[in-house]
């Protein structure tokens, strides 16, 4: 008998959280096991699939916080605000991957920080109006976890959520320079927090390419990536050509990789859409959550909103890089297409094991 949607929503949660401690781990967060993928992590998405799926597991959104606390200035929060803008969840004000109310939260208890001032941009901005007071965490199916009377934080309580007071651990450490999945933050690290780093990033992964194509996957505009890419081009670090009627750029990766530190021959890390994959993740996980594939829904209204998601979905899976990896159509009916689904959690659940190395989305 196939496993039902709505248990394969439970272990693919599970897959993913797992997923998230490894690649927070890789950025200093201590935990048992460690992000072993090729792709270079991306930590504006991390960050706010965290305050979705952090939900549920208090010690990861707990310690992810700890680490925004203690390296909060290494995340480019103009570039978080235009990953919350690039694909807005249909039916609310806020973005898709995120919690409004809990990355609005986050950012107040780091803006307390004088160095962490611009995280006031975020702060009271979450699109979602505090409502009902409600718990934050969540324990089993989605069953908020009661706080037994304990005291809760004024910074969290401000935009709905209850919890205890948080306060600083401080158990996390910089990220280590020397693990190609951390390139991003190395980059900061040497030219600043701003687009020049995301840059220089996608071209050490890609080799090459046109500033559109950088833009796009980056979440900055054309004309500013044009123009930045013209300035470094005069330094002789960044080289251009023409392919057809557009300017490409390029690195010489070698070089670059020799001269960041990394041992001769080491190569760049991939370059994976790591925000359009969490939000695939995060719209399949709510989509057997009850909305679509819970067991008590019918069979025919589960198979009308599955196809509505891969409908809504399709443009997305594109650009995340996994179309090729999944099975599910919009086109398949009944019990065709709920097998489909269930195949398609079984892949995403491996690709998350194997820290989609090589071979997975790119």
């Amino acid at each position: 008998m196939k496993t039902s949607l709505q248990k394969s929503g439970e272990e693919l949660l599970a897959r993913t959280l797992d997923l998230l401690w490894r690649q927070w781990s890789s950025l200093g967060v201590p935990g048992n096991r460690v992000y072993a993928g090729d792709a270079m992590l991306d930590p504006e998405g991390l960050l706010l699939v965290t305050t979705s799926l952090g939900r549920h597991d208090s010690r990861l959104l707990d310690m992810a916080l700890d680490w925004l606390h203690a390296e909060g200035t290494r995340i480019n929060v103009q570039r978080l605000k235009g990953l919350r803008a690039a694909i807005p969840m249909p039916g609310t004000a806020g973005g898709a991957m995120e919690d409004g109310r809990v990355l609005a939260a986050l950012a107040e208890v780091l803006a307390e920080k004088a160095v962490m001032r611009k995280w006031r941009g975020l702060d009271g901005t979450a699109g979602e109006e505090a409502g009902e007071p409600e718990p934050l965490f969540h324990s089993g199916n989605a069953a908020a976890a009661p706080l037994s009377g304990m005291k809760t934080d004024p910074r969290f309580a401000k935009h709905g959520l209850l919890r205890p007071p948080w306060k600083p651990r401080g158990a996390c450490v910089p990220p280590p320079p020397d693990r190609p999945a951390n390139l991003l933050l190395t980059l900061r690290s040497f030219v600043g927090v701003n687009a020049r780093a995301e840059i220089l990033a996608w071209l050490l992964a890609r080799g090459h390419g046109h500033p559109a194509e950088i833009a796009r996957d980056t979440c900055y505009f054309s004309k500013s990536v044009q123009g930045t890419l013209n300035e470094m081009e005069q330094s002789g670090m960044i080289l251009s050509g023409r392919h057809g009627r557009e300017k490409h750029f390029r690195l010489r990766t070698h070089d670059w990789m020799a001269f960041l530190g990394f041992p001769e021959g080491t190569h760049p890390p991939r370059w994976v859409a790591w925000p359009w994959v969490y939000y695939y993740i995060r719209r399949m996980i709510m989509l057997l959550d009850g909305s679509g594939g819970a067991d008590g829904v019918s069979g025919p209204l589960a198979s009308i909103r599955q196809r509505d998601f891969l409908e809504e979905m399709a443009p997305w899976l594109w650009r995340s890089g996994l179309r090729t990896e999944m099975t599910a159509e919009a086109g398949m009916k009944g019990t065709r297409l709920t097998d489909a689904v269930l195949e398609d959690v079984a892949r995403l659940g491996a690709l998350m094991e194997a820290d989609f190395r090589e071979g997975g989305p790119a």
